[in-house]
């Protein structure tokens, strides 16, 4: 898809097609760090539907201009797609991305897609850490129900970056180098 730049200056794709989601709103903290490499998203299920090819995807997508989750766009890597043989019932069920993905200060949105009504996510009555904003329910007429007392059930987990082996680079500057 084409590329793009956020309200916050980072990269996102357009994404075809794109459904409006159950969406929650969460922030990064600005006061306290440089952004957040995310890792995994943990979301509970109540049930799951049976058949094998009904799948479920959760996506990171920035903020429009009023606050709500764009409807096109997908920050980069922030996807991931499982079947129902990954969900766990009254558990944590991981949505672990293909690489960390980078989210600078400010707010973002878990949007959770799929077109099997089977699913059925945990949801409860008050933030922990109030980091976690609106919940959008998507309507049949386009438009979206704002929840601002009901979250999803979930957690965030940051990246641990740790250094298996020492490497060491040498620059001599009296170097020439042909072109």
């Amino acid at each position: 898809g084409a590329e793009c730049l956020d309200s916050l200056g980072g990269l996102c794709v357009n994404v075809f097609n794109a459904l409006d989601p159950l969406a929650q709103v969460f922030e990064v903290d600005t006061s306290k760090n440089n952004g957040l490499m995310l890792d995994t998203v943990r979301l509970r299920f109540s049930e799951k539907p049976e058949a094998l090819g009904s799948t479920i995807t959760v996506q990171i997508r920035p903020l429009d201009g009023n606050g709500r989750p764009r409807r096109n766009f997908v920050i980069p890597f922030a996807e991931k797609t499982i079947d129902p043989s990954q969900v766990n019932i009254d558990d944590f069920t991981d949505f672990r991305f293909e690489v960390p993905v980078y989210l600078s200060p400010g707010q973002y949105a878990i949007c959770v897609v799929t077109n099997d009504s089977g699913y059925k996510l945990v949801t409860r009555d008050q933030s922990d850490d109030n980091r976690l904003k609106s919940l959008f329910v998507s309507r049949n007429d386009g438009e979206r129900t704002v929840l601002e007392n009901t979250y999803l059930y979930l957690e965030l987990y940051r990246h641990v970056f740790t250094a298996t082996q020492e490497t060491k680079v040498t620059c001599n500057l009296h170097s020439t180098f042909d072109t």
